[in-house]
């Protein structure tokens, strides 16, 4: 799969075995037919396959080459700051059962490993920071409500410090970011700042032309962050990442980033 101007290609692209499939001639017929190669499709295919039923995954490009392929390779079932958000809008129960949710599919991902995946796998503790004085509540909220949702497996750790560090949280819910222009960024930066007034997500490339798209992923409107490893616009919502031009790398989004 090419890669698109300015985007860097992520370590398990480069270092890991690509393997290829046929592609699907005539017609079939199946029980199930997947749609995407990635590890919620694969997972998906495979535990149907295991209960007994015909399936086709279909994969327009190559296997674990989309969002999964550009990963942190990170399984967690701490996301940032999302317990409290479901307390509060859906009640505890809801929490409850997003954990558990997240801890079962955490552990199933650990199963498959122990089944025998070479991969380097290893339990560390998840940790999310604040880095502004102003930000303390929400951690703080944030580990109350996670430590009263019961049952789960390992309940995340939360640490408050004023220093700034490399974790970013839900773009615009909870950072106030600076106002800067688009003319101060440096070759080879992305940052979300402004162009004759209005916020935009720029870009400047080594060669020095700057490169501006909306802010808005195109799939529900969360504010994009830009992904220095990969020099592409990520979504944190729902995982739709966008090329430095709005380019669709990956969905759900269905439209690019517009100018």
């Amino acid at each position: 799969m090419a890669t698109p101007a300015g985007m860097r290609r992520s370590l398990w692209l480069e270092t890991a075995p690509s393997p290829s499939f046929a592609a699907l001639e005539g017609d079939g017929r199946f029980d199930v037919a997947v749609i995407g190669g990635g590890i919620t499709g694969m997972t998906t295919a495979l535990l149907l396959a295991r209960e007994g039923r015909s399936v086709c995954l279909l994969e327009q490009g190559a296997i674990g080459t989309g969002t999964t392929g550009h990963t942190t390779a990170k399984v967690t079932s701490q996301h940032q700051i999302t317990y409290s958000r479901i307390r509060t809008t859906h009640g505890k129960e809801a929490a409850a059962t997003y954990g558990q949710a997240m801890e079962a599919a955490k552990e199933r991902v650990a199963t498959f490993v122990d089944e025998g995946i070479e991969c380097d796998f290893r339990r560390r503790p998840a940790d999310v920071y604040a880095s502004r004085p102003g930000e303390r509540k929400l951690i703080e909220k944030e580990a109350v409500s996670s430590t009263r949702i019961k049952p789960l497996a390992e309940a995340p750790r939360f640490a408050v410090e004023n220093s700034r560090v490399g974790i970013r949280f839900v773009g615009d819910r909870v950072f106030s970011l600076k106002r800067r222009n688009i003319e101060d960024l440096a070759a080879g930066e992305g940052a979300i700042v402004y162009r004759d007034g209005r916020k935009v997500a720029g870009y400047r490339d080594d060669d020095g032309t700057l490169h501006a798209v909306s802010t808005r992923c195109t799939h529900l409107g969360c504010q994009v962050a830009w992904n220095a490893a990969e020099r592409t616009w990520d979504c944190p919502c729902h995982g739709s990442r966008f090329s430095v031009d709005g380019e669709i790398l990956n969905g759900p989004a269905t439209r690019p980033l517009p100018p």
